[in-house]
């Protein structure tokens, strides 16, 4: 049984919230609740962001990804693609000698991004990413952070191995009124 000291608990091993069993009953059952959700509201989400955001989105993503490492050139692997706002942030970044790619298990967002992005778009999931260990210079994952599950991704980031060996991630899970500054972490192992 679980403390219910906070201070008692292994931040590794508490998940965001309680199962909410009137929507889902286990991880398989959240995965499908999400991926539904997500689907649903694809077309509304750049809307509904940029609202949350109170506009500041664009500015942010390229100002938490230049900080965290991304530059001109690299290749890029936005984890959790959505509608593309951060791929479309790390394009401006890399630029034409750069390239960027996009995973998503949502193919209501995984189509969005398709409208908006001439990138290269997969669906799956940050757990078990469809591409080879140190393919990438660079990895993303923008909001989604915070729906990752915490029972399959325990430490930060388990997506990062895609990433090169002296590559960086970006993490971001709310805004810039939330956050004071990108997490950066380097893939030196």
């Amino acid at each position: 049984m679980m403390s219910e000291n906070p201070n008692d608990r292994d931040p590794r091993r508490v998940s965001p919230h309680p199962v909410l069993t009137a929507y889902y009953r286990d991880e398989a059952g959240h995965r499908r609740f999400l991926t539904r959700l997500f689907d649903d509201t694809a077309s509304q989400y750049d809307r509904i962001s940029g609202l949350m955001s109170l506009g500041s989105g664009a500015w942010y993503r390229r100002y938490a990804l230049r900080r965290a490492g991304l530059t001109e050139g690299m290749k890029v692997l936005d984890v959790a693609v959505g509608t593309g706002a951060f791929a479309s942030a790390a394009m401006t970044i890399v630029g034409p000698w750069g390239s960027v790619v996009g995973v998503d298990p949502s193919t209501g967002m995984l189509a969005q991004a398709h409208k908006k992005l001439g990138i290269r778009l997969s669906q799956g999931v940050a757990e078990a990413l469809p591409f080879r260990d140190e393919h990438f210079d660079f990895t993303t994952m923008g909001y989604a952070l915070a729906s990752t599950s915490a029972a399959s991704c325990p430490g930060w980031p388990a997506w990062a191995p895609a990433a090169r060996r002296r590559g960086s991630s970006c993490g971001t899970a709310g805004t810039p009124w939330s956050i004071s500054s990108p997490q950066r972490r380097s893939s030196r192992r």
